[in-house]
């Protein structure tokens, strides 16, 4: 694709390893019961998201430190424009936002996969879910913000930065948010549970 270029999911074959047949749990059997599988791998996609939020926002600073104020600014540096510093600091408390419903949601997860109730795993689907939504919308953010900031010496193809918007964007079509934010006001407003406490 055009973003993550270098992902590493995929297929595994696994050769000549032993396992017990007690332990092998046919697919569909394994979401019978509340437990915190896709809670645990959507959690991993929004780390993965902040990770590329972070790392935008990184380059932005860099950038904007060194970077001229736009024209007509009046100003000489781009860090001494206020909409600049105020756009920065929008994208600051965003991150900042998405770390604090990560952590939240882990010590959900943690609880659902020490007492597996549905309870607790519908508790950890809709935190989780929430992370995911927020960080995802933060590495998009993150990554247009480093665009706008930065202008149009960013865009030079030995930059690079470009990667930052085609991972976010790519990533996001993996698992699309637009039916986190149905999902969750289904339970909310109906009392929909999610499937087996899974979003």
């Amino acid at each position: 694709s055009f973003g993550q270029r270098v992902t590493g999911s995929g297929t595994a074959v696994l050769e000549n390893v032993h396992v017990d047949l007690g332990s092998v749990v046919p697919h569909h059997r394994g979401f019978e019961r509340p437990n915190t599988v896709r809670s645990v791998g959507q959690i991993i996609y929004a780390g993965v998201d902040l990770g590329i939020a972070r790392a935008a926002f990184r380059e932005t600073l860099d950038l904007v430190r060194d970077a001229a104020a736009a024209k007509g600014s009046g100003m000489e540096r781009a860090s001494e424009d206020a909409l600049t510093t105020a756009r920065v600091g929008e994208v600051a408390i965003r991150l900042e936002a998405a770390t604090a419903l990560i952590e939240h949601a882990g010590r959900k997860v943690d609880t659902a996969q020490v007492d597996p109730t549905e309870e607790h795993a519908v508790e950890a689907s809709l935190s989780v879910t929430a992370a995911k939504v927020l960080a995802a919308e933060a590495a998009l953010e993150a990554a247009n913000a480093l665009f706008d900031l930065a202008g149009s010496a960013s865009a030079k193809v030995a930059l690079n930065l470009d990667r930052y918007w085609r991972n976010s964007r790519a990533h996001a079509l993996q698992d699309p948010v637009r039916w986190k934010h149905h999902l969750v006001g289904n339970y909310h407003l109906k009392g929909v549970k999610p499937r087996s406490g899974l979003l």
